[in-house]
């Protein structure tokens, strides 16, 4: 048995799908002009205040990719996966934010090479609907190819959470790749 009815079709450069769940619709809407991807995510849903959705763009400048993303949720669901560049779910070291209903997320990626390193730059700021619950962070990920597919990686976090200042914190986590 078919769960979902999808139509999809690419209309002068602009990607354009419609898939039919059980329980709502996914609407998505995804381009590329003058080198800059832009796409559109809406998961609309049949119950109340549980649609989702998100907004990318990106693209690189001067030998630095950019990303930014807006990912928004209503008050009755909430953004799952990794997909923001959020490392929610408590999937990565660093920062392990499992997000509430409700909570929307907004982030930029600025990513670039510098004598043979990896380095990029992300911040976070995780919207829960009032100023005093609000929660960002800062994470700098150097990574550095080293002999024998060997992979070294620094990242530094430093999280603001507005809830209260005895969460604030900064970490530092190396990590060390070796293949076999």
């Amino acid at each position: 048995m078919v769960d979902y009815v999808k139509v999809a079709a690419d209309i002068s450069g602009v990607a354009v799908s419609y898939k039919d769940v059980h329980t709502g619709e996914d609407i998505s809407v995804s381009t590329t002009m003058g080198g800059v991807k832009a796409s559109y995510l809406a998961m609309n849903r049949d119950a109340a205040n549980t649609d989702r959705s998100v907004v990318e763009l990106s693209g690189s400048v001067g030998g630095v990719d950019i990303k930014v993303a807006k990912a928004s949720a209503d008050s009755g669901v909430a953004i799952s996966g990794d997909t923001w560049m959020g490392d929610f779910e408590g999937n990565t070291a660093g920062t392990s934010m499992a997000l509430t209903d409700g909570q929307d997320v907004t982030s930029i990626s600025l990513k670039t090479t510098m004598a043979g390193n990896t380095v990029e730059l992300r911040n976070s700021k995780i919207d829960d609907g009032t100023a005093l619950t609000d929660t960002s962070f800062n994470k700098i990920i150097v990574t550095r190819p080293l002999a024998s597919g060997t992979t070294f990686e620094a990242t530094y976090t430093m999280t603001d959470d507005d809830d209260a200042a005895n969460l604030d914190s900064d970490s530092l986590d190396l990590e060390l790749a070796v293949k076999f």
